[in-house]
């Protein structure tokens, strides 16, 4: 596999490098769900911090918010290079056609 494809396939939004990759086979609309979900989690775990001036976030111990807050910061990481992939993906295929006529 070339250093492009590869690069389309690794994902580096955790603690540790290449510690994910997308699948082979995994279409643009299989990323596209993953941001989708990822997106509606995030957003769940952000409403606590504003639901009545994000009083149940602060009921819990710093510790407990401090993983809360790592794992929100995550899940954006996780988004954002979803989200790279995909621009890379399209760019791909957009180079792949160049040319080509119907």
């Amino acid at each position: 596999m070339n250093a492009r494809k590869k690069s389309l396939r690794t994902l580096n939004f955790t603690v540790g490098e290449d510690t994910y990759c997308l699948h082979p086979e995994a279409k643009l609309s299989n990323i596209l769900d993953q941001i989708s979900g990822r997106q509606a989690q995030l957003t769940a775990m952000l409403d606590v911090l504003t639901e009545e001036s994000g009083a149940a976030l602060r009921s819990l111990s710093f510790d407990t918010r401090s993983r809360f807050m790592w794992a929100c910061q995550s899940i954006a990481q996780e988004v954002s290079c979803l989200v790279a992939h995909v621009a890379l993906i399209v760019e791909d295929e957009d180079d792949q056609t160049e040319g080509v006529t119907t």
